[in-house]
């Protein structure tokens, strides 16, 4: 593992031991969970996470995707990267760091945000095949 990752862990409080994934579909989602530290201070960026797992951008945004399903993995569009905020009920929360319930709730409205937003860009997509429904039926 990266040298960067493991400082950030450590000094994000994380000292649980960091496992090899057993096959690919561990990879795809609570494996990259060990590479993502507790705390916006700690985040990673998507290029160091290809660096340290050796998997290619795609690769990791389908992982973090994965890891998703199982506690929330947020990126607020600020530069600093990847990070699980430090709330209770996170794995690896920290009482010596900041509480970051803010920092999950801005991003649950970044994200249904940014639903309603695709929601809306298939608005003409959906009228056009309703159309074409209607004209072959």
């Amino acid at each position: 593992m990266n040298d960067d990752i493991k400082r950030a862990n450590v000094e994000a409080g994380n000292s649980e031991r960091i496992k090899e994934p057993e096959d690919e579909a561990e990879i795809k989602g609570e494996y990259i969970l060990s590479f993502i530290p507790v705390g916006h201070e700690y985040a990673v960026t998507g290029k160091l996470l290809e660096r340290v797992t050796g998997l290619n951008n795609r690769a990791i945004r389908r992982s973090i995707a994965g890891a998703r399903r199982y506690e929330p993995v947020l990126n607020m569009q600020d530069g600093h990267g990847y990070f699980r905020p430090n709330v209770p009920g996170i794995h690896g929360y920290n009482k010596s760091l900041p509480d970051e319930t803010h920092l999950l709730r801005a991003y649950k409205k970044q994200e249904e945000s940014r639903l309603k937003s695709i929601g809306w860009s298939l608005r003409a997509t959906r009228r056009v095949l309703r159309g074409q429904e209607a004209g072959n039926g």
